[in-house]
């Protein structure tokens, strides 16, 4: 492994966390937008909706596209057409040019995530390639603390519009990075874009059963800490404090140190036995939180809760990446767009659901997923 390759990891690892990042720039800021922008939470709050929602498209879209055209030319007009978008949120001035900029954004974020993944099997093999899909998906991990202190560092000392002229500086940078450094690969696997073959293309891979397996599992990954913060919010905040929720945010990103070892795990267990380690870590977090819920308990069941994340993320897109190696691109972004659809029931999930029935439901859900694994079968 030259130092090249390595700093191209890097580079990668870097994107994705600033890329995951936006996702959540909108959430400390809520208050000043609609202040400035003089709207309601509801309407700054749909911001993110249309961000989230353009993103998935994006995800498969892009994802598909770069089995056709390659990777490096989606990755690369990808971040600058994100720069460029950027740039957009900061002329906003109502709640409209607010909502139709940041689905504008989300959809050019969408480029990276799945382009990514099967970017890096196409330049990486073994322990490195399990180390670097760990370390992009901890930077996601990392992005749900960081875009907030980001955002609200920077709207608080100088004006919300700075937030967005510092994302479109750092976008513009990483654009530049990757049209430099970023090598061409090999990775084209047919010879045009059509939409409906690529309609075609999704829906055999959930005919196959070993990929619907995975999708089906891959739904709840994301869903799993999504859920888990948002109950924990309406659980603490009437007997405990906004600063103590955010403390154990961010002792909680402890668990993402695991996600170094991904390689070393994967190369000794093997991909199923990572994949029930992370499980067996999901379920020993769990369990003691339904049983006692108090402040110390979370707090230290939440490192192991995003311990468990950040094995069971990677490991899966590995198995989808062997499961299917001709449109692996496809394939990942299918899998990017199911994380991302059960992320977004994570809301939904915890208005129904109290703390402890929403933690017994992720639990029923995990061993479930065991059970789905075991009929999942792939070529080593």
């Amino acid at each position: 492994m030259t130092s090249s390759y390595r700093s191209i990891a890097i580079l990668l690892i870097v994107t994705g966390t600033f890329v995951a990042s936006n996702i959540y720039t909108l959430i400390p800021i809520y208050d000043l937008l609609t202040d400035e922008l003089t709207t309601t939470t509801s309407m700054i709050a749909l911001g993110s909706t249309s961000f989230t929602l353009c993103y998935a498209i994006g995800l498969l879209l892009f994802g598909t596209m770069s089995d056709v055209v390659g990777r490096k030319p989606i990755l690369v007009l990808g971040m600058l057409l994100f720069s460029i978008t950027s740039l957009c949120v900061s002329f906003a001035d109502s709640d409209f040019s607010m909502i139709v900029t940041r689905g504008l954004q989300g959809f050019a974020g969408g480029s990276f995530a799945p382009v990514a993944f099967a970017y890096t099997f196409d330049l990486y093999n073994g322990k490195f390639r399990a180390l670097i899909l760990s370390m992009i998906n901890t930077g996601f991990l990392v992005a749900g603390i960081l875009g907030q202190i980001i955002s609200a560092s920077i709207a608080t000392n100088h004006g919300w519009e700075y937030v967005f002229y510092f994302y479109f500086v750092i976008y513009l940078l990483l654009f530049l990075l990757s049209a430099k450094f970023l090598p061409q690969n090999k990775s084209k696997t047919n010879t045009s874009f059509k939409p409906l073959q690529s309609i075609k293309l999704f829906s055999s891979f959930l005919q196959s059963k070993n990929l619907l397996l995975c999708y089906i599992i891959t739904f709840s990954l994301l869903l799993t800490p999504i859920s888990f913060y948002d109950a924990l919010n309406q659980y603490l905040l009437p007997i405990s404090s906004a600063e103590d929720l955010f403390f154990i945010r961010t002792v909680a990103l402890l668990g993402t140190i695991l996600s170094i070892f991904g390689g070393a795990i994967n190369a000794k267990y093997g991909l199923k036995g990572s994949f029930y380690i992370g499980i067996a870590l999901l379920i020993g977090s769990l369990i003691p939180m339904i049983l006692i819920p108090d402040f110390y308990v979370i707090l230290y069941s939440a490192i192991f809760l995003v311990s468990s994340i950040s094995i069971l993320i990677p490991t899966i897109i590995a198995i989808i990446g062997t499961i299917e190696q001709k449109s692996r691109g496809s394939a990942i972004a299918l899998y990017s767009f199911t994380l991302l659809i059960g992320a977004s029931f994570g809301s939904l999930l915890t208005s129904i659901l109290p703390f402890q029935g929403v933690l017994l439901f992720l639990l029923l859900y995990g061993i479930i997923n065991i059970f789905l694994m075991r009929k999942i079968s792939y070529s080593r």
